[in-house]
């Protein structure tokens, strides 16, 4: 792919939406780690194939690209529609939901996947610099505003990292990391999600030919990845709208919500049945919901 940096002082276009979208609320909100806020009102990061500035205008959203492997403004404008999930209709789909600006977001599977490995038992503060650790492994896009933007980095980068990693603070970490790299890079078993990324780039239709339930069996053997982390990377990533990551915080509000017993733990067992129950309550945008639903929860300190 041929890499093009834009200038700095590139024009900044608006992004043409009906949907509200409130940059700080989305991006975040422990979905994706690498944004950084390069001014007032405005957040820079790598999503799929570009380095990308968003600006909050009101309730307007602008954009710039500084930096991109791919020549083509059709495809840039339907990955950041992509990234917002902006064919969704939240008002049309979260009929009963106070909607705000809060999006889910789509990002590129890779990336997810290492990220999200990096969130189990970590808080935002350290997986956003472990992200961005692991980001600095990659190829240099540019640097704005005194900032450094890397993509992320290509997974061979990563299968020697372990003591590096855990000088940085990655703890047992490093390892999952190294390990899930070498079984992406090495066996065939997990073609599929390697050829995921490529795939969209090509335009193809590849939710509709996703196996996902395989997809969600090849994602549980990788090293650091449980329940729950399988679950934001397919909410976050592969479009399963349907899905709902379980924690211990979702945990309190099903129990609440679905009147679950107090002592009821997550095994897989369980875990499943909640989520299902999810399903049944919500339908197949239960994941968004929970987006919502949570923060509301978390608003009105119902969970303590």
């Amino acid at each position: 792919m041929q890499n093009i940096t834009l200038n700095d002082n590139e024009k900044w276009n608006f992004l043409d939406t009906t949907e509200i979208i409130d940059l700080k609320e989305t991006l975040f909100s422990g979905q994706i780690f690498n944004f950084h806020k390069t001014d007032l009102e405005e957040f820079t990061g790598t999503i799929y194939f570009f380095v990308i500035s968003f600006k909050q205008v009101n309730q307007k959203v602008l954009y710039k690209i500084l930096h991109t492997k791919i020549n083509s403004e059709e495809l840039i404008l339907f990955f950041i529609k992509k990234f917002f999930n902006l064919n969704l209709s939240y008002k049309d789909i979260l009929k009963d939901i106070d909607v705000t600006g809060l999006r889910l977001i789509t990002n590129s599977l890779i990336p997810t996947i290492f990220s999200f490995i990096c969130s189990a038992n970590n808080n935002v503060k350290r997986i956003t610099k472990m992200v961005n650790y692991m980001y600095s492994k990659g190829e240099f896009a540019c640097s704005y505003k005194k900032i450094n933007f890397f993509y992320f980095p290509d997974i061979s980068m990563l299968l020697d990292c372990e003591h590096d990693f855990k000088e940085n603070g990655f703890g047992y970490r490093a390892r999952y990391i190294c390990k899930t790299a070498d079984l992406l890079k090495n066996d065939k078993l997990f073609a599929e999600i390697n050829k995921y990324d490529v795939d969209i780039l090509q335009f193809k239709k590849v939710k509709n030919n996703l196996n996902i339930n395989l997809i969600k069996n090849l994602l549980i053997k990788l090293p650091g990845i449980g329940f729950k982390v399988r679950d934001c990377i397919c909410l976050m990533s592969l479009e399963c709208f349907e899905i709902v990551p379980i924690d211990t915080h979702i945990l309190k509000y099903a129990r609440h919500i679905f009147n679950l017993e107090n002592n009821v733990l997550l095994t897989k067992i369980s875990y499943n049945k909640i989520q299902s129950k999810f399903i049944e309550k919500f339908g197949k945008y239960a994941g968004i919901y929970q987006l919502f639903i949570f923060k509301k929860y978390l608003e009105k300190k119902i969970i303590n």
